[in-house]
């Protein structure tokens, strides 16, 4: 299996998408995609998105369930980071279920801060969470 059908997998499967991910828009934005392997399994992956010439998004940050907890997200977080700082960004904003709680606190330990919360047009308790870079 390709790592972008391992990514529309994972993605698909851990997040509460609106709009399921394919093959195709995976690999459109394959210079927007971070992620790690173990040999050829797909272990966690990241999205980073340019929205503004200040502003960068970080999206669908996932890992697979037996990688959790061992700083895989941490590390894919930073990425994201650093990549927001090359693309000579100022902000990188996220959205996170309410529920999420492992993924808030990680994002708080990495500095993000809640700025937002709503509820989506699926009934979903959101938060947006920031942080400068």
């Amino acid at each position: 299996m390709t790592i972008a059908q391992q990514i529309v997998n994972l993605v698909n499967k851990q997040n509460r998408l609106h709009k399921k991910l394919t093959a195709e828009s995976v690999l459109e934005h394959a210079d927007q995609y971070y992620y790690i392997t173990v040999g050829n399994k797909l272990i966690g992956c990241v999205k980073v998105v340019d929205v503004t010439w200040y502003l960068c998004e970080l999206r669908h940050l996932s890992v697979i369930p037996e990688y959790q907890h061992q700083r895989i997200g941490k590390h894919l977080v930073t990425k994201a980071i650093e990549t927001g700082k090359k693309h000579h960004k100022y902000v990188i904003q996220l959205t996170v279920r309410e529920d999420n709680l492992s993924a808030i606190l990680l994002f708080k330990k990495t500095g993000f801060k809640q700025t937002v919360n709503f509820v989506n047009r699926n009934n979903h308790k959101l938060m947006v969470m920031e942080r400068s870079l």
